[in-house]
């Protein structure tokens, strides 16, 4: 990436660009570990539904579910 062709954007240009994408990585994270808890608690429900409690309620698919 470093050998491209120079084009009309100069350095201080780079590095608001720099700051505009570091906020929208923030804004992604956050998303997706607002996602993440939704998950988690849409899992839990489910397997308390199943009729599991404590710890095996709280697996979620990562941990294999509720087997």
């Amino acid at each position: 990436m470093g050998s491209r062709a120079v084009c009309a954007v100069d350095d201080a240009e780079r590095v608001d660009l720099f700051a505009v994408l570091e906020k929208l990585m923030a804004a992604v994270f956050a998303a997706q570990v607002g996602e993440q808890v939704d998950v988690d608690a849409s899992q839990q429900a489910i397997n308390q539904g199943r009729g599991l409690r404590g710890e095996r309620a709280r697996r979620g698919i990562a941990s294999g579910g509720s087997s």
